[in-house]
């Protein structure tokens, strides 16, 4: 289920500047040159060892983790307004996910267009709307995947850190929580969905 948000966006006049008077074999880059604003899932880029910068830089990577298709804006230092749908998939313990909303610029009078240039981001909370035992497990599997992770960075540690309690806690109540979500009544299909997500979470054979 998607989260409508509504953006009201002004492109900095310098960067419209820049595109006029750029040149490219000898012709304006200007009519060639795209502003998109592109949301990413913080949560799935996080999964993969990316930081925002990084997954920006090459569109194929980044559309991996998009919460919706791309918006083309007008090349226009004037206002303008636009409408986003977010699906982020990653969502916390609390039911929100991290969100980055970008202003990217592509150039289509290169050659390579796997590549786009940061403007600017902001980020927003999208809090989780009511949806079927999928929604909750495929979150559970990506938080329990983070908590092994955590539980083994901190085993390595010496002395043991204080937090490696917190962790193995935290993760005890979560398990609690999918058990009992997966002996419901009805839920025969559900492990084998759990144990696929927790497999694409963790990048590991369950």
């Amino acid at each position: 289920m998607a989260n409508d948000v509504g953006l009201l966006c002004r492109l900095p006049k310098s960067l419209v500047k820049e595109r006029k008077q750029e040149m490219w074999a000898g012709r304006p880059r200007y009519g060639q040159s795209a502003v998109y604003v592109v949301t990413l899932d913080i949560g799935s880029l996080r999964s993969r060892g990316l930081d925002l910068e990084q997954a920006v830089s090459c569109k194929m990577v980044s559309s991996e983790c998009q919460c919706g298709p791309p918006l083309l804006l007008s090349m226009t230092s004037r206002m303008q307004r636009a409408q986003l749908q977010l699906q982020p998939k990653i969502f916390n313990a609390l039911g929100v996910a991290e969100v980055a909303i970008c202003l990217v610029v592509m150039d289509h009078s290169v050659m390579s267009k796997d590549s786009w240039r940061l403007v600017g981001y902001m980020l927003v909370g999208v809090r989780q709307k009511k949806g079927g035992p999928e929604t909750f497990l495929a979150s559970a599997a990506q938080l329990i995947a983070e908590l092994t992770s955590w539980e083994d960075r901190l085993a390595m540690e010496a002395p043991p850190s204080p937090a490696s309690e917190l962790v193995r806690e935290a993760k005890g109540e979560m398990l609690r929580l999918i058990t009992e979500q997966l002996s419901k009544p009805g839920s025969s299909q559900s492990l084998a969905f759990f144990k696929g997500e927790l497999q694409k979470a963790s990048g590991s054979k369950v």
